[in-house]
């Protein structure tokens, strides 16, 4: 195997590297309106200090701030930019788990971080949390239910079985579970014709949301 070769700058400071790349990509996703993660940074004003415009200072922050190759740049509070004072070297666990705790969602008057919702929901945070970057509305981001057999929120459960849509739900659930025993190549009968299994199922989901909103109100 051909044994990986680095450049070095006329300071001695290696380009070709993974280091670099991230320095790369901070940027682009901070500076260029092109990049396609940069309505979460750039467009929401994270900015790139000016003493990391040049990567030879960004390369010496990193060195002297504990990097190396298992470890990802993470900022310590997600409003703020990219600066030595905000930014630190994680692992990737440990930067998703920041991430999560750092997106706070208010419902019925109730604040709490993304991860705090995904147990009170049952979903998987990154459901959670790409409808939250997708701008979904809190009611949308926890109550809709996610794709597949019955993955309800926990939370829509919980609304519907205290309300006087209770009776409605459950029958809901039941014809579900009905159209699920069905081939997957079934028809089945509905107001507007003969439509797939799958959109079927999505249209008593839809039905369900919307009576979770109703029960909330």
């Amino acid at each position: 195997m051909k044994p990986e070769t680095t450049n070095v700058n006329c300071q001695g400071i290696p380009t070709n590297t993974r280091l670099r790349n991230i320095w790369h990509k901070i940027k682009e996703r901070c500076q260029d309106p092109r990049h396609p993660q940069y309505k979460r940074y750039g467009g929401q004003g994270v900015r790139v200090c000016t003493w990391w415009e040049t990567y030879e200072n960004f390369y010496v922050w990193a060195m002297q701030n504990g990097y190396d190759k298992t470890l990802t740049i993470d900022r310590i509070d997600n409003k703020l930019g990219y600066t030595p004072e905000n930014c630190r070297w994680v692992s990737r666990q440990e930067q998703a788990r920041n991430r999560k705790n750092n997106i706070m969602i208010t419902f019925n008057g109730k604040t709490k971080c993304l991860a705090e919702w995904a147990e009170i929901t049952g979903f998987q945070d990154q459901l959670l949390e790409f409808r939250y970057h997708n701008g979904y509305t809190p009611e949308q981001i926890l109550l809709l239910p996610s794709k597949g057999k019955q993955k309800f929120s926990k939370l829509l459960h919980d609304l519907l079985s205290e309300s006087k849509q209770a009776d409605a739900y459950r029958k809901l659930i039941d014809k579900i579970d009905k159209i699920c025993e069905l081939p997957s190549r079934a028809l089945h009968a509905s107001d507007s014709g003969y439509i797939p299994r799958w959109k079927a199922i999505d249209e008593i989901k839809q039905e369900i949301a919307r009576a979770a909103l109703d029960a909330k109100e």
